[in-house]
């Protein structure tokens, strides 16, 4: 008796003792009418937050303002942007300006940035410590869930016709999006710029370890698919040589939050979502991928990436960088669009 009693008592303690963010969340026992029905895990867990677990919609994003952006509060459409990063704060100005500026009536759209996750809480879960590849999951995931959060909103709440862009990081919360939640019940177009639908597990494992690496032309073909030698950010945290100037991060945090920006990065760059759109028959007529010939941040779509994107979303081929911003990317963007 007093064995069965032992065992069941370290038992306990274990489940009790389990870090709570190194577990996926129990969906069981939480429901959101917006989930889609999916079912598919991650090495580094797979988290999903209800609405009602995120802060009111006003409080996720920020209206774009300057003089180019002549839309108002009367105008029919709406671009929820995703920025790229992960960044420390809000970029100060949309990331595709110059694709607002080829719209045909600049006046009809309003543009608004979304926060993330690392953005309104930098300090306090970012750079104090070195969090694991698990929390960075569930971090980025809840960015992926305020996306959602803020287009809803201004699909049901201000009657605004929603266009989501997004670019590098951001085009990795979109699909997370994509495959957790309803989108194309409030979104218009969805426009997925420089992401990656497949990465290879030897990369996001190197930045699941709070490290990074790159692609390059390794074969002479021309295409960026080929990663090149990892960086490991191995310094301690008093030895940190590098900290930009604008910057609100001291020497020590900023050595924190750089390698934990790349577990956010893993976190939703782990999944194989190719996979994932198929077996839950996920709707993506209304979502362009592009992806950069000579990327050297998230690398080049593999053929078999491409073939998918191609026959059940829509794809753009970009003869550029990272950007993809090229003059005929911007016309074939604003076509989509439009």
């Amino acid at each position: 008796m007093m064995n069965k009693i032992s065992v069941w008592v370290l038992l306990l303690l274990f489940i009790s003792c389990s870090p709570p963010g190194d577990d996926p969340i129990k969906e069981d026992t939480k429901k959101d009418s917006d989930w889609r029905t999916v079912s598919y895990q991650g090495k580094y867990g797979n988290y999903r937050y209800t609405q009602a677990e995120l802060p009111d919609a006003t409080s996720l994003f920020e209206i774009q303002t300057g003089t180019r952006y002549t839309g108002t509060s009367a105008s029919p459409n709406v671009i929820v942007y995703s920025q790229g990063g992960p960044g420390e704060k809000l970029n100060s100005d949309f990331g595709y300006k110059d694709l607002f500026d080829e719209l045909s009536t600049q006046s009809d759209w309003q543009v608004v940035k979304v926060y993330q996750k690392q953005i309104l809480n930098l300090k306090s879960e970012f750079a104090l410590a070195e969090i694991t590849a698990n929390e960075g999951a569930a971090a980025a995931s809840w960015s992926s869930a305020a996306l959602f959060k803020v287009a809803k909103y201004w699909n049901t709440t201000k009657g605004k016709k929603v266009y989501i862009i997004s670019h590098s990081y951001g085009s990795f919360l979109v699909p997370k999006m994509l495959a957790d939640w309803k989108y194309e019940d409030y979104v218009e177009k969805v426009l997925v710029l420089a992401g990656r639908l497949q990465m290879p597990s030897a990369v996001y494992d190197i930045f699941a370890a709070g490290n990074a690496i790159g692609f390059q032309d390794g074969d002479g073909d021309g295409l960026f698919r080929e990663t090149v030698a990892p960086l490991e950010i191995t310094r301690t945290a008093t030895d940190a040589a590098y900290v930009p100037q604008d910057t609100v991060l001291t020497k020590t945090e900023f050595f924190y939050w750089t390698r934990n920006s790349r577990k956010l990065q893993s976190g939703v760059g782990q999944f194989d979502y190719v996979d994932i759109y198929q077996k839950n028959n996920v709707p993506l007529t209304k979502v362009l991928f592009a992806s950069g010939k000579k990327d050297p941040a998230v690398g080049y779509f593999t053929d078999t990436e491409i073939s998918f994107a191609r026959t059940s979303a829509n794809y753009h081929d970009s003869d550029g960088t990272h950007s993809v911003s090229e003059p005929a990317d911007l016309k074939a963007y604003v076509r989509f669009l439009e």
